[in-house]
């Protein structure tokens, strides 16, 4: 399911940079200690990311906006793509069951967990920010494609809304039931 999730987080993030990782803040508890949700939970990252989020929406709509696919735009939506994959591969590993085979490693040699997140195969983590990326460039060709289209068919504005609509219900999707426990 956390890959699922990591495609809907890439999905959205290759149509806006910032929309994934702000849907991903928002959603963090105060009470996060563990990182990365704890940085995300401090109210200065989550006022940033969100208002980056916010002003990417309405910068988009500016015929000056730089292609999301060109050298300068698609390698920090790739990034923060894997970034948001990552997060929702822990928080996923921090809210179901874990095997006890993951918790004390397996005979033969334990599997690697991800780094300060008990349980969570470092793989899972590596497998879900791969999805997530990837999900990003495709979602990023996409959307370029589909503003083509719409803006030639509609106009250029309401293609540019349509599209938000979509990024901000994947974003939405991805952290629907991603959210990581408060540790108290």
């Amino acid at each position: 399911m956390s890959v699922a999730r990591s495609v809907l987080a890439g999905a959205a993030t290759g149509g806006r940079t910032f929309t994934g990782l702000a849907a991903l803040a928002v959603t963090t508890p105060r009470g996060a200690r563990e990182q990365p949700d704890a940085t995300l939970a401090e109210p200065a990252v989550r006022a940033a990311v969100s208002l980056a989020a916010l002003g990417e929406l309405a910068a988009d709509k500016l015929p000056q906006a730089p292609s999301r696919l060109s050298p300068a735009g698609l390698p920090g939506r790739v990034l923060a793509a894997g970034a948001c994959g990552a997060i929702v591969a822990r928080r996923a590993g921090a809210a179901g069951p874990q095997p006890a085979e993951a918790a004390q490693g397996r005979e033969g040699g334990g599997a690697a967990l991800a780094p300060g997140r008990p349980g969570v195969p470092a793989a899972q983590v590596a497998v879900c920010a791969g999805a997530a990326a990837a999900a990003s460039i495709g979602a990023a060709w996409l959307g370029v494609r589909w503003r083509g289209w719409a803006a030639a068919r509609l106009n250029a504005s309401l293609a540019a809304l349509l599209e938000d609509a979509v990024v901000v219900g994947l974003a939405a999707a991805t952290v629907s039931r991603a959210r990581p426990a408060a540790r108290g």
